[in-house]
């Protein structure tokens, strides 16, 4: 397979169940089972990035860190002009971002501050097995203006509402099952609208109820599914093997980076992993 492959995969998916409202997690499940079989073919992913002290942390740490939904660039994510609405108040799911492209200049210009910033390539492939849950997060975004998902803005919102209310309390043991809305919103950050597609986006989409994991399901534990998820969003992705530093990246930073890439190194020699090389 190849990355083509993956994105036209998840397309079909959509398109022959009628809609992003057939979608389910289950469906989902399924691709994800086909990612891990064939990760060999997983193309290397590149994230775009500023310099800013939270994603060089955030590097150095080895971990990336998930972005509410309501907070990404496109407005329409997740729908049209009306189901945009809700995208600015109800975080029904969590991402992370990625892009096939390598050394891109529009990527450059919109996601790494000017070229002021830095951009990190991961191979899912060395991904340590502890880590690889996350593979089943990990989806090729479809660009389509044709298919705008049949999201009920109000009931979402009021969805979200009851279950963050109900999660609030420490002592209550949630039930996903209950929140019958919210079991099949993830597809919903799986499109967008085809002006998008230079992007050649993936995206570790984590929903709203894995996120919490407070939720019971009482067959299967949701822990198994999903990495852990720090307070702030946090989870491990130890895969990086290239950095590269953006044209005008301050020189204080680009020393920064190279010396938290020389002790990253002594621990990959150790390990007998891939080492992580600096480039510009």
């Amino acid at each position: 397979m190849n990355s083509k492959d993956f994105r036209k995969e998840l397309e079909i998916m959509i398109v022959d169940s009628g809609g992003l409202d057939k979608v389910y997690d289950m469906d989902l499940e399924e691709f994800s089972e086909n990612l891990r079989l064939n990760i060999a073919d997983v193309p290397p992913l590149y994230r775009y990035t500023p310099a800013d002290y939270w994603n060089i942390r955030n590097f150095e740490l080895l971990q990336l860190t998930l972005t509410p939904i309501s907070r990404l660039n496109d407005i329409y994510e997740g729908g049209n002009g009306r189901n945009s609405l809700i995208m600015k108040n109800a975080d029904f799911a969590f991402v992370k971002s990625f892009s096939e492209e390598k050394n891109d200049l529009l990527m450059w210009a919109h996601y790494a501050d000017g070229s002021r910033g830095f951009c990190v390539k991961y191979d899912i492939g060395i991904l340590p097995e502890s880590e690889r849950v996350i593979l089943n997060s990990l989806f090729p975004v479809i660009y389509n203006d044709n298919y705008v998902p049949k999201i009920e803005p109000e009931k979402l919102q009021y969805e979200i509402r009851r279950y963050k209310s109900d999660s609030s309390d420490e002592t209550n043991a949630i039930c996903k099952d209950d929140y019958f809305y919210l079991q099949d919103v993830l597809p919903r950050a799986l499109i967008k609208r085809e002006r998008w597609q230079y992007e050649q986006e993936w995206r570790i989409v984590i929903d709203l109820l894995a996120k919490e994991q407070r939720c019971l399901d009482y067959t299967e534990e949701p822990q198994e599914k999903i990495p852990y998820i720090g307070q702030n969003g946090e989870f491990p992705f130890d895969c990086a093997t290239e950095v590269f530093l953006g044209k005008r990246l301050e020189q204080g930073k680009k020393q920064h980076i190279q010396e938290i890439v020389n002790c990253l190194n002594v621990k990959r020699k150790k390990e007998n992993r891939s080492l992580i090389a600096v480039k510009e």
